[in-house]
């Protein structure tokens, strides 16, 4: 069997904006009601006010976020949730025992869900790259460390002659990977239902 990484469809030949550790991270803040911008940053570790102010603009852009004021001096503004679509996204955000950078740094990977799905069964690294064509040796090693320092990959050496490397899912990655895929159809068909033309 011969895994494909993910292709683009023709109309969307970038990378889901909705996959920032930022954007995710403000989606979850605003799931417990609305809040100002100063919460958000208070909230959020690490976050510029730049980047914050940019990432809520392209949220309003896209239908997914509200905005309010209360209407008087000094004016103070609020943001909301506006979707309901972001319920589904939410419950499986909270599904996930991984931090919200891991989600998004496997969801914005193109090798690491099909070394994943290639993982359910215990492989060697060759067998790895015969399933994944496209995939380069160097990025194989990269991937595999990341997905094991999250611990979605266990490694085990086999002490035969000679001596055989094989990795496979961990318990965690076995629960982990389906809803990994579920998010990352889910925030797909989002972006697709939200995003206008531009």
């Amino acid at each position: 069997m011969v895994i494909q990484p993910l292709k683009p469809d023709a109309d969307r030949l970038y990378k889901p904006r909705l996959l920032c550790k930022w954007i995710l991270h403000i989606i979850y803040e605003l799931s417990g009601g609305e809040k100002r911008p100063s919460e958000l940053k208070r909230n959020i570790r690490g976050i510029t006010e730049r980047v914050l102010y940019d990432r809520l603009k392209l949220l309003l852009k896209l239908g997914l976020v509200r905005r309010s004021s209360d209407g008087r001096y000094p004016l103070t503004t609020y943001y909301e949730l506006n979707s309901s679509c972001l319920d589904s996204l939410l419950s499986l955000i909270r599904k996930t025992r991984l931090s919200i950078e891991d989600v998004v740094s496997v969801l914005s990977c193109k090798w690491m869900i099909p070394i994943m799905e290639c993982l359910r069964d215990q492989k060697p690294p060759k067998e790895i790259l015969k399933e994944i064509p496209d995939l380069s040796e160097r990025m194989l090693y990269v991937r595999i460390d990341k997905l094991q320092s999250m611990g979605l990959v266990s490694r085990e050496v086999i002490l035969d002659k000679p001596v055989k490397v094989v990795y496979t899912l961990s318990p965690m990655g076995r629960k982990e990977i389906k809803v990994l895929k579920e998010l990352r159809d889910l925030i797909a068909s989002i972006e697709k239902r939200h995003s206008p033309c531009f």
